[in-house]
């Protein structure tokens, strides 16, 4: 059975500040592709509501407004430190980074056109060095909107050709892409609000 933890930034429970959540359900995108990854994400519901702390805070969903190119945002994840040979151990700890947003025609040109699709979108660095890596599929790709000041999840944690790679940035799930396919689900599926429901892998940001 899947779960979720909350209240950490650690994979230890052990802490009075953290809980597991266990999960009713998943629903995966009808229309995801395994082999190309598009439509790569998925709802969420868990078996009971998730209780909000200082600890425990919700990412918004996106809004209208598409943040500008070379935006700063925030990944993490608790995936492998490193790329060499072979990838390295995965982070106890969650890790993140900063990445900008890169420029839509860039992220074809780099990787193929073909590969990369409108629902999909790219950050990171083509210089390399920084990027998420193996095991951080389905983390969160954040922005922090300039008026409003709240945190966005505008990217899931999708695919790229290794880690860090110079002139291979990082693809994202576009989350704004699939925001009418959300609420028709969370209307079709639920009579109330009463269940918690979130992206895969995303259930809570923890600080």
């Amino acid at each position: 059975m899947h779960s979720y933890k909350a209240g950490t930034n650690s994979k230890d429970v052990t802490s009075n500040l953290a809980w597991v959540l266990k999960v009713n359900r998943i629903i995966p995108h009808p229309k995801f592709n395994p082999k190309t990854f598009n439509n790569d994400i998925a709802l969420v519901e868990l078996t009971t509501p998730v209780v909000l702390s200082d600890h425990v805070t919700p990412v918004c969903l996106p809004g209208g407004t598409e943040p500008p190119t070379g935006s700063p945002c925030l990944v993490a994840g608790w995936g492998s430190l490193y790329e060499g040979n072979t990838y390295g151990p995965s982070a106890d700890v969650v890790m993140e980074a900063k990445v900008p947003l890169l420029p839509q025609s860039t992220c074809k040109s780099t990787l193929g056109k073909d590969l990369v699709t409108n629902t999909m979108l790219c950050a990171g660095y083509l210089s390399g060095g920084i990027d998420s890596c193996q095991g951080d599929s389905g983390g969160p790709l954040i922005y922090q909107d300039r008026m409003s000041g709240r945190f966005q999840l505008y990217g899931i944690t999708s695919w790229g050709d290794g880690c860090g790679e110079k002139g291979k940035p990082g693809v994202y799930t576009r989350v704004s892409a699939f925001s009418d396919w959300i609420q028709s689900e969370i209307q079709s599926r639920f009579k109330t609000t009463e269940h918690i429901l979130s992206l895969l892998k995303i259930a809570t940001l923890t600080s």
